[in-house]
């Protein structure tokens, strides 16, 4: 039987209050101007973890089967942790999730 832990409020990362708008808008300038894809999500991420404290940020994608998910982009996240969790069943994970 699994047990439900409770999180402790002072281990939780702080959100940020708001992104720079000025940021928000090179990432998607970047997308308008056809940046590749690996470059806009690294910047995604990128800002997330700048305007959040002790954020590590990741991107997955869905797979061209649609049954599991790929990492776009995980740039902080030690190589254990993505090697363990690449390829995961979007079923397993999200039981609703229909594409």
């Amino acid at each position: 039987m699994a047990t439900k832990v409770s999180p402790n409020p002072q281990a939780l990362p702080t959100p940020p209050s708001s992104l720079p708008a000025d940021a928000v808008l090179d990432a998607l300038k970047m997308m308008l101007l056809g940046a590749p894809l690996n470059e806009v999500l690294t910047t995604i991420t990128r800002l997330i973890e700048a305007h959040s404290e002790g954020v590590l940020c990741s991107i997955f994608l869905v797979d061209e089967d649609g049954l599991h998910l790929r990492y776009g982009v995980a740039e902080h996240l030690p190589q254990t942790y993505r090697a363990a969790t690449d390829g995961m069943s979007v079923p397993f994970l999200f039981p609703n999730f229909a594409m």
